[in-house]
């Protein structure tokens, strides 16, 4: 027996022993996947021309409720705790505050000139907007709802 016939029989096992093992785990993954329970999703999108903010039902993929915004409402948020959309109203300078389960505006937070996007530190504690008009950051204390 040579070394190349001896090292082929090993990788030939080796991969055989592999792809039964990928093979079950990928029939416990599918099995995984139809037993789970579907649930639905709800996406906000803000829509810059008509001043609102959608949000969809992606189970159904219908506009379930329209929320009026400030003027021209760009970047888009969820709370870190999931309990609000933040929404970036670049012609009147803040950031909306909308509960997700009222769907109402609870606060308006004071920004820089036009924000356009923003994000939140990785406790949801501190928001970063960035403004387009003049190349500025503006930093927000998401707890006491105030610039710093």
């Amino acid at each position: 027996m040579t070394p190349k016939t001896s090292i082929g029989r090993s990788l030939r096992r080796r991969r055989s022993r592999f792809a039964g093992t990928r093979n079950c785990l990928l029939g416990m993954s599918v099995f995984v996947l139809i037993g789970a329970q579907a649930s639905a999703f709800t996406a906000y999108v803000s829509n810059e021309k008509s001043n609102t903010v959608s949000v969809i039902d992606t189970d159904k993929f219908t506009v379930a409720k329209t929320i009026k915004v400030g003027q021209r409402p760009r970047g888009i948020e969820l709370t870190k705790d999931g309990k609000f959309i933040l929404v970036a109203v670049g012609d009147d300078d803040t950031i909306q505050v909308i509960d997700v389960r009222t769907h109402e505006i609870v606060a308006t937070l004071p920004s820089g000139p036009d924000p356009e996007l923003f994000t939140q530190d990785h406790t949801g504690k501190i928001l970063y907007v960035a403004n387009e008009n003049d190349n500025t950051v503006t930093i927000i204390d998401l707890e006491r709802r105030v610039r710093r």
